[in-house]
């Protein structure tokens, strides 16, 4: 039951073309499959219509939708969604929103084609 509240919570914005404010509290950068530290950031994060998810770091980065959501839940209470994306430079992305049965809450966004990755974590913004 909490995995269903938790996809519901996360597909909501995309369900009534709303938008949902986030802060990331911290951020980890994984290349070439390695993993650096999570860092401390205060970043907000906005997931609006249309699948489109715009941080606003040092230099704002918006994501926008190129296919359509996958959903997936797996027996040890991870759930999320993903789908394909391009960035405002017009670089391949995979976008990837997942939470936990603890209900941590992790946007990642995969640059396959440059072999890096960013995982921030999100709590919503009051």
């Amino acid at each position: 039951m909490k995995k269903i509240l938790i996809l519901l919570f996360l597909l909501a914005p995309y369900l009534v073309n709303a938008q949902d404010w986030f802060k990331a509290n911290a951020l980890c950068v994984s290349i070439d499959n390695v993993n650096d530290e999570w860092q401390k950031c205060n970043i907000p994060v906005c997931l609006g219509d249309d699948r489109k998810v715009t941080i606003y770091a040092q230099e704002t980065q918006t994501i926008r939708a190129l296919s359509n959501v996958e959903d997936y839940a797996d027996e040890s209470g991870v759930s999320g969604m993903f789908w394909q994306a391009v960035d405002q430079k017009g670089t391949k992305c995979i976008v990837n929103i997942q939470s936990d049965e603890k209900s941590y809450i992790h946007l990642i966004l995969t640059f396959y084609e440059d072999n890096y990755a960013i995982c921030y974590n999100l709590i919503p913004d009051d």
